[in-house]
């Protein structure tokens, strides 16, 4: 069985969330600052891997994914908290032997157990309060979260997400 989460409710009334994706502060792998309102209007795609053992190869396909489409901004982030703890040199290495365009963040905590040392991203995207539309806890690396073009939450799937059902859900039309 697919492990799939799609946002049934989808609404902006006032108070409704307590943050905005475009709000989130946190830096790239090189240590730049992301600065997320660049990103309105395209769709987001999140996904954590295990920074001590990185799957290349699906790190590749989503990179050919966001290559593809313009309109879509993949954002990788390095769990040291889901089997292991890479160094950030090895995953500078990784990203460029890659050729990868998307973004790769610095090496952090992505479960809520860590509490305050949560990555900032994953705070908003695994907090019902932070995000008006789940409360999920990242489980495994491979794990997706797809934000739409106007900064909702509408999809959390699974590492077992195949890639017919990642374009499927990234194509959604109905989701604004």
């Amino acid at each position: 069985m697919k492990n799939i989460f799609l946002s049934a409710l989808i609404f902006f009334a006032a108070g409704n969330y307590l943050s905005s994706i475009y709000d989130v502060q946190f830096n790239k792998l090189n240590g730049d600052a992301v600065i997320m309102p660049a990103y309105s209007n395209k769709k987001i795609m999140i996904t954590v891997f295990n920074s001590a053992n990185p799957d290349a190869a699906r790190l590749r396909y989503f990179d050919s994914l966001q290559n593809a489409d313009a309109s879509l901004q993949v954002i990788a982030v390095p769990a040291t908290d889901l089997g292991g703890t890479g160094s950030n040199a090895s995953l500078t290495t990784l990203r460029n032997m890659l050729s990868a365009k998307f973004i790769m963040t610095k090496s952090a905590k992505v479960k809520k157990a860590a509490g305050a040392n949560q990555h900032a991203l994953l705070k908003w995207l695994t907090a019902l309060n932070e995000n008006a539309h789940f409360d999920r806890d990242v489980e495994v690396a491979g794990q997706l979260f797809i934000i739409s073009r106007t900064g909702v939450l509408y999809a959390v799937l699974g590492n077992d997400a195949d890639d017919n059902l990642i374009n499927t859900v990234l194509n959604q039309t109905t989701i604004q």
